[in-house]
């Protein structure tokens, strides 16, 4: 338009001065102009054509026109172009009363405005095609560029500034910039990793300008939403039915969506580091529902809400030497953790598994199974072993039962009452079960009761708590003992009805005895034994003891089969 300006008014004026006249108002019908016309001060034209020479280059026979310092269009001839921040025309003066101390005219070589023709809609149109090229290339419509390259003051550049608005009583939008985009060719795919030759793209952002990389840095952002004295409601709106297939944003593997919670403090963020489609993860958020899918949308873990919840789930992580935690979260005070397995399927807990209760009272652990009538409530222990491996605890028809590991056979039996039953024999092996014998004659004054020392062992399971020299039964822990005792003294001779007898001592109370009447003044040997059951607390002592009051000291015969103890822990 610039071009076509310049060319008319030379066309316009130069007869004028070819005729070296003054006319008040002359009036050309049509003017040819070749060569070069130069005009100074105020030229009013109307309807100026300049004919196109089919050219592009001056070298060429391309017609070239040229206007110096400022050209003011339409509605912006107005502006008087004078050095004074008000201005006439109606950009200016709206720019004023908005808050500005000037209009953008003040600084501009070319400025266009719509007049006060109702028609005059648009001030400015740019429009190019790449039909006529005939070398390899692109077209652009528009280009506008901004250089920062003043060294002595600190100045900016924008390639392009758009302001919109909308004022008070209006009905219709505004806005800041809008670009559509038209395919009339194929659709075609642009992903992070490729950009289609034949792609249609409304707005490409990329840093370099196809410049040499060297000496560039990183720009810093290729969009900045800011506060200008005002703010947005939403930074970015999709439209409901703007896109084809639903994906609103393309990142590429390692890209992320950072947080910050202050200036050059990076905090949370989500980030992508996935390389193949087959092992995608995919999050949904729906209605009460978020759901973790694989790539085939298939679900692996998601979270379900309820309408009016108050309680949920809290994960916490930990530091090295201890578990995390899933701990019940929310407004009850007390809050259970209940987990539905699917069908018939169980909960499995892989590892040593604890349970610890922080309650007073009630269950630490509850199983109820009341619709199961063929297993009762019941917990499976898999072991190991070649054969058999497994066990199985329950409880059925009010029976707390082991059951084997075919489940066929109840192995044990507990009602309410505490009765027992047991499918096998039962056995204690970690329990005391202990024979001793003496053949020590060990003398007992008349009247004096002593325990019986140095013993030898016949068996004994732990070997741990009977001390053969002392004779001192020590109880490992606490419980009831049996203990079964003889002792038998040499023969002699003595009064009718004196007595020698074998005493079980428990904890240095005498818990059972057994006493030998003598029945003859003869030479008979004197035999006793003892049987009873006490109850132990642990690190209480056991003692066997002989006492006599034949009238003199008599000793034990020596023979060991007759002088025994045997102690066993009962079950």
């Amino acid at each position: 338009m610039i071009r076509k300006l310049k060319l008319f008014l030379l066309a316009l004026l130069v007869p004028a001065l070819a005729l070296a006249q003054s006319y008040p108002s002359p009036t050309f019908n049509n003017v040819t102009v070749q060569g070069t016309l130069s005009v100074s001060g105020s030229v009013t034209l109307y309807g100026i054509t300049v004919p196109a020479t089919g050219n592009f280059y001056a070298g060429q026979g391309a017609s070239i026109s040229r206007i110096s310092d400022r050209l003011f269009i339409a509605g912006a001839t107005a502006n008087n172009g004078t050095q004074v921040a008000s201005q006439p025309d109606w950009l200016t003066q709206f720019q004023i009363s908005t808050g500005r101390t000037g209009g953008f005219i003040q600084l501009a070589s070319l400025a266009v405005l719509n007049g006060v023709n109702p028609q005059n809609n648009n001030a400015f149109v740019t429009a190019t095609q790449s039909q006529y090229m005939n070398y390899a290339g692109g077209v652009i419509g528009a280009l506008a560029i901004g250089v920062n390259n003043n060294t002595s003051y600190s100045t900016s550049a924008w390639g392009g500034y758009n302001e919109a608005y909308r004022m008070s009583g209006t009905t219709g939008g505004a806005y800041g910039l809008e670009l559509d985009t038209v395919n009339y060719a194929a659709d075609t795919v642009t992903d992070p990793y490729q950009q289609a030759p034949g792609q249609v793209i409304a707005l490409q952002l990329a840093a370099g300008a196809e410049l040499p990389a060297t000496g560039q840095y990183p720009s810093q952002a290729a969009i900045n939403i800011q506060n200008n004295h005002s703010t947005f409601d939403t930074g970015i709106v999709f439209g409901s039915n703007s896109l084809t297939s639903g994906l609103a944003i393309a990142f590429s593997s390692g890209q992320r969506m950072q947080w910050f919670g202050s200036a050059a403090t990076p905090t949370s963020s989500i980030v992508g580091t996935g390389t193949t489609q087959a092992a995608a993860i995919q999050q949904n958020f729906s209605d009460n529902s978020v759901k973790f899918n694989n790539a085939t949308s298939n679900g692996i873990f998601s979270i379900a809400g309820v309408s009016s919840g108050v309680n949920g789930l809290t994960a916490t992580g930990s530091v090295t030497g201890s578990a995390p935690q899933l701990s019940a979260a929310g407004s009850d005070t007390n809050i259970g953790i209940q987990l539905s397995p699917k069908g018939t399927g169980g909960v499995f807990a892989n590892g040593p598994t604890t349970v610890t209760s922080s309650a007073t009272s009630g269950n630490t652990l509850a199983l109820s199974a009341t619709s199961n009538t063929g297993n009762g409530a019941q917990i499976f222990f898999g072991g190991n072993g070649a054969t058999t491996p497994n066990k199985y605890l329950r409880v059925l028809s009010g029976h707390l039962q082991c059951v084997n590991s075919a489940q066929s056979a109840v192995i044990c039996d507990m009602d309410d009452s505490g009765n027992t039953s047991f499918g096998g024999s039962v056995s204690a092996s970690g329990n005391d079960a202990l024979l001793y014998q003496t053949s020590n004659a060990q003398s007992f004054s008349t009247g004096t009761q002593a325990t019986v020392t140095t013993w030898t062992k016949v068996f004994d399971r732990l070997g741990a708590n009977f001390n053969a020299s002392t004779g001192v039964f020590t109880a490992p822990a606490t419980g009831y003992y049996h203990v079964d005792a003889a002792l038998a003294f040499a023969g002699n001779t003595g009064a009718i009805f004196t007595t020698s007898a074998v005493v079980v001592v428990a904890n240095g109370a005498t818990a059972c005895n057994s006493v030998f009447y003598r029945q003859t003044t003869s030479n008979v040997a004197q035999q006793s034994i003892a049987s009873c059951t006490v109850s132990l607390t642990a690190g209480q002592t056991l003692t066997i003891q002989g006492v006599q009051n034949t009238g003199a000291s008599l000793a034990l015969n020596g023979t060991s089969a007759q002088n025994w103890v045997s102690i066993f822990r009962v079950p």
